[in-house]
């Protein structure tokens, strides 16, 4: 190998894409700012032993009489739960010498390094973000299947995230599921968008097996295993650090994993020439690929990561919502079958740039979405591997174990420990059904963090608490912290506090910098630690912890309640970390900010008081006038027959002062309603806030029903719903949904299903054959619409539904 000084100006930040140890070394690959990939070999990476510090003063005579061990470092740590312990470090080579050795001198190791901890030395100190550079004692040279390979180079943290290379895979196969195109396209991926737009692409081309075809981008192939030798060689060639598509874990790289098997071929795509490991169900039922120096991240996974509200997770569907482009071929199941294989035989060239297209797409979502940044930056962040990103456990046990290090305590052994069971969830306060006037949503921000900041809620911190009271009860007491619902907290040892704002932090300097990426990667990654601690996944789980910090929540939306409520104010409903208040109906609509202001300023300051005086600590809840209403509405609860009790999590009002209307938790914003319940809501809704008469709003539906029953809006008929399990897994199909997917022939597939109720049924798209049930759409999707916010507004008014349809209008 030759070096290779003059190609690369050293330093170089780099992110490292994947860590392994492999025969006693770490191997480190990844991608250098200068879009150059790299590897790096550790030789002899340190290993850890664990003894219980009660052995030490054997375990330093038998050391000192061995000549082999007689210069090993002894360092005092502590477990998790606050046993003394000895630590001991050595070379990976010599790991197993000295396990025998402790042992054959009587000694009982507590615990070595295993191999999930081994994964993550690389980052264990210095993250996935580094900052490399060649010394006089260093060098590097060209590799195999990475541009450069550097040995004893020095390694630093960095805080800049490279933009990595992304492929984008989209298989086309026949019934048998032989494979007769390959679709890819790749390029950098993780650069902001330009106007909305993502990156160009570096490449694409289309491996087809069939006829020639002229096309420079179409490479033709007479056999399979021909294309699919071709293929590794392309693939290692464009060298991705991500290997992308949509649904690429469950379709194109388990139906690729078959047929190299198949075809007696070697699926050796990584970065070694180790192949392909395996495509299996893992412990959580997603399927994984192992492809050794590259990531498999799923560009519609991530597209569920990233908060879109989007009808269905069909790339169609998807690509529509956010790139405003729709595929070629948008048929569903059978019929888009039957398509694609008239398609293939009739025009091979607009097959092959259908398959194309598809992959392309997966990309493009990816990059306007932001989700390659998201899923780098907070990769880089949490210290966890790209297709783990985005898991809250691994990534919160990473970071607080990391925090664990640095006071010298182990993590807890996953096996011995407390399984979470869950706790109590938010706090609802029951609702007042009515059309109001002048409301404002007073709201806690960030809530969950913000009681774990101020009350020192920490695995830690509980765990050590009943200790410490029971050695030094009356000396300490201010330091111990006692949530409502009976755990304490010793808040001298408390972690997540600190790891907190120092999130806090970086978010307000995100958002100060326009950083949207960052502010959202920090937001989330606070917010996901409620969630974490009440897991039973999470090693550090449990109820307690959970139940402390819910049972915070509720004692301060019940006090912001009280507060109002000693004011004179109206408090018409309140949800975990919001109060609904209306205000006096003297004040103007352009007094109603100020007034907020004034009234959260008051809120927040006899909650600072009020925190200090029982808990004796400094407050980090903050309250905030979230939105202002001019008018809004809480429906009744459909199944109160008194019409005293509002429908929780469900309102809508007229904002001011943009006059928008906001809909929280109604149909018209639930994908399982149609189209004319979601118009007549709307619609409804302005009529009630713009204060039409009585007559004006009855008019209206009848009018409505007049259109349903002539057949004016048959297109908005449709009801979509989705199947979660196979169809002939529903034992009682009884539902509409079920009954259509069996009538189409779903026997093991799930998904969105679209279906029309008509006289003969629930009846899906593609086989109607029955005239639409207007009485059903009647009753079941307008009447229960019209009554739970005519008669919540108060309105006296003719009920238009107790005459039929098709009314002499």
């Amino acid at each position: 190998m030759s070096q290779d000084a003059t190609t690369h100006a050293w330093p170089q930040s780099g992110f490292i894409v994947q860590s392994w140890v492999h025969d006693g070394q770490l191997r480190i690959v990844g991608r250098l700012e200068n879009g150059k990939s790299f590897a790096l070999v550790v030789d002899d990476p340190e290993q850890e032993f664990f003894l219980s510090a009660r052995q030490q003063q054997t375990l330093k005579q038998i050391l000192s009489r061995s000549p082999d061990w007689d210069q090993l470092g002894l360092e005092n740590w502590q477990s998790f739960a606050g046993e003394a312990l000895i630590r001991i470090t050595v070379p990976w080579s010599k790991k197993a010498k000295l396990s025998q050795f402790l042992s054959s001198s009587g000694l009982l190791v507590q615990r070595n390094q295993g191999d999930e901890d081994q994964v993550h030395l690389a980052n264990r100190h210095i993250g996935r973000t580094i900052r490399i550079d060649c010394t006089k004692n260093s060098k590097s040279t060209v590799g195999r299947r990475v541009d450069v390979v550097l040995t004893k180079p020095s390694i630093t943290k960095s805080d800049k995230v490279p933009a990595l290379r992304w492929l984008s895979i989209d298989i086309e196969t026949k019934p048998d599921m032989q494979i007769v195109a390959v679709g890819l396209v790749w390029g950098m991926c993780g650069q902001k968008p330009v106007n909305g737009l993502a990156p160009a692409r570096q490449g694409s081309v289309v491996f087809w097996r069939g006829v020639p075809l002229s096309a420079a981008h179409i490479r033709s192939f007479a056999t399979e295993a021909g294309m699919l030798t071709a293929l590794s060689a392309q693939i290692r060639e464009i060298d991705p650090d991500v290997i992308s598509g949509w649904n690429v874990l469950e379709f194109d790289l388990r139906v690729l994993y078959r047929r190299y098997q198949t075809c007696g071929l070697a699926f050796d795509w990584g970065r070694t020439e180790d192949q392909v490991s395996s495509v299996q169900l893992s412990s959580t039922r997603f399927l994984q690929a192992i492809i050794p120096g590259r990531q498999v991240l799923d560009a519609m996974r991530l597209a569920r990561s990233s908060g879109g509200n989007f009808e269905d997770y069909r790339l169609g569907t998807v690509a529509s919502q956010v790139l405003g482009k729709n595929k070629q071929v948008s048929s569903q199941g059978k019929q888009k079958l039957i398509e694609l294989e008239q398609l293939q035989s009739s025009d091979p060239l607009a097959f092959c740039n259908y398959c194309l297209e598809d992959a392309r797409l997966a990309l493009d979502i990816v990059d306007k979405l932001g989700l390659a940044s998201l899923t780098c930056i907070r990769s880089s962040l949490t210290g966890v591997n790209l297709e783990r990103a985005w898991t809250s456990i691994q990534s919160f046990e990473h970071c607080y174990g990391l925090e664990l290090r640095k006071r010298k305590i182990i993590e807890p052994s996953r096996f011995d420990r407390t399984i979470a069971q869950g706790a109590e969830g938010g706090t609802v306060l029951d609702a007042s059904p009515g059309l109001f006037h002048k409301v404002l949503v007073l709201d806690f921000r960030s809530l969950y963090p913000s009681i774990m900041r101020t009350f020192s809620i920490d695995p830690l911190a509980y765990q050590r608490c009943k200790q410490t009271l029971q050695n030094h009860e009356q000396s300490i007491s201010d330091q111990i912290v006692h949530a409502p619902n009976g755990a304490c907290f010793d808040s001298t040892l408390a972690i997540l506090p600190d790891m907190l704002s120092s999130y806090a932090s970086a978010r307000a300097r995100a958002l100060a910098q326009d950083d949207e990426v960052a502010s959202h990667v920090y937001k989330i990654l606070q917010n996901s630690f409620y969630g974490v601690l009440g897991a039973a996944g999470c090693r550090y789980g449990l109820s307690a912890l959970a139940g402390a910090i819910t049972s915070f929540g509720k004692h301060f939306l019940y006090f912001a309640r009280d507060f109002c409520l000693q004011k004179g104010l109206r408090v018409l409903y309140g949800d975990t970390d919001s109060v609904f208040v209306q205000m006096p109906s003297q004040i103007e609509l352009s007094e109603l900010k100020e007034q907020g202001g004034l009234l959260i300023q008051q809120i927040n300051h006899a909650i600072s008081q009020h925190v200090r005086k029982l808990w004796k600590t400094e407050s980090f809840l903050e309250i905030r006038c979230d939105q202002i209403f001019e008018k809004f509405l809480i429906p009744r609860l459909r199944i109160d027959s008194s019409g005293d009790r509002g429908r929780a999590k469900g309102y809508a009002g007229c904002s001011h002062p943009a006059q928008e209307l906001i809909i929280k938790g109604m149909e018209a914003i639930r994908s399982d309603y149609t189209e004319l319940a979601k118009d007549f809501q709307r619609q409804l809704l302005t009529k009630l806030f713009a204060g039409e008469s009585a007559q004006a709003v009855s008019e209206f539906a009848r009018y409505t029903l007049f259109q349903l029953g002539a057949g004016l809006v048959d297109d908005k008929l449709v009801y979509k719903k989705v199947l979660r399990r196979a169809a002939d897994d529903y034992h009682h199909g009884h539902s509409p949904q079920v009954r259509a997917a069996k009538l189409l022939g779903w026997t093991t597939q799930r998904g969105r299903i679209a279906y029309l109720m008509t006289l003969a049924g629930p009846q899906e798209l593609t086989m109607v054959s029955s005239k639409p049930d207007y009485k059903h759409y009647q009753e079941h999707q307008l009447r229960p619409i019209w009554e739970s916010l005519v008669l919540s507004a108060g309105l006296s008014v003719e009920d238009p539904f107790e005459k039929q349809l098709n009314l002499d209008w």
